[in-house]
């Protein structure tokens, strides 16, 4: 498959998961059918990445020490559930368990949804449209290119009803930011288990008390300000300066200096 088509077919797909989000903000379906209209959706759209995957030259691999990768980023996603569950107890809240365990189903599918999307498909696209025109840098240039659009992506956490527009701001730096880690993360060990299992983990820590815990709704609770936006702003920023750039350096800095030849 052609850089063309695999930027052809990843639009598509995205615009797919995009139309998905914004048809059922505006209500036109029953909100009690809205997740499970989601989650087909989804399942549908990883059956369709993973065929055109099949058809494409990868540069870089999925599954070298699968295994290995796999115990382990299960086990860091049991620990995460165990550290989630025994100690977040707020007075008024309990443990939906029938919204705990789809959270945790969710979680994994939309980790290897945008996994398959971002890390695999479109990188791998990139890189190989950078070899065509043997540009230099292609490596970084495409993990650039592929934690940007990543990002990007997030924009469509404004139609959902649970996300404020300021926060979804610092959401789509902080994605750039997880991006590129997952990236450096995958082109180092060329294992597509690990990056799912932590994106997996990221989601659940991230949404476990939203989605999961039961509680009287506080009006105050829902309040975002624009002093906590620029907080979350400047953390986010900080995320990515001090912590990312030394991070993906040090993961990739082989494969940088080596440039193509590590993909030859």
């Amino acid at each position: 498959m052609s850089p063309y088509k695999i930027y052809i077919t990843a639009g598509l797909i995205y615009l797919v998961h995009l139309a998905t989000s914004l048809i059922l903000s505006y209500d036109v379906i029953p909100s009690y059918h809205d997740t499970a209209i989601k989650t087909v959706v989804k399942l549908l759209l990883v059956v369709v990445l993973a065929v055109a995957i099949s058809r494409c030259i990868l540069y870089v691999g999925l599954w070298q020490y699968n295994w290995v990768f796999l115990v382990l980023g299960l086990l860091l996603f049991y620990l995460a559930i165990m550290y989630k569950t025994t100690s977040t107890k707020e007075p008024g809240m309990y443990l939906d368990q029938y919204a705990h365990y789809f959270f945790l189903f969710w979680c994994v599918l939309t980790a290897v949804f945008e996994e398959l999307l971002f890390r695999v498909f479109l990188f791998n696209g990139i890189l190989r449209s950078f070899k065509y025109q043997k540009k230099k840098g292609a490596l970084l240039g495409a993990m650039l290119w592929t934690s940007v659009l990543f990002g990007l992506a997030h924009i469509s956490n404004f139609f959902e009803s649970d996300h404020h527009p300021y926060s979804v701001t610092s959401k789509i730096i902080i994605a750039f930011g997880l991006g590129l880690l997952f990236q450096s993360v995958y082109v180092r060990f060329k294992n597509l288990s690990i990056i799912v299992m932590l994106h997996a983990i990221i989601n659940y820590l991230g949404g476990f008390k939203g989605k999961v815990l039961a509680h009287v709704n506080d009006p105050k609770e829902n309040i975002y300000t624009f002093s906590e936006f620029v907080e979350t702003l400047t953390v986010a920023l900080m995320f990515l300066i001090v912590l990312v750039a030394p991070i993906v350096y040090l993961t990739v800095r082989r494969e940088l200096r080596s440039g193509m030849r590590t993909f030859k």
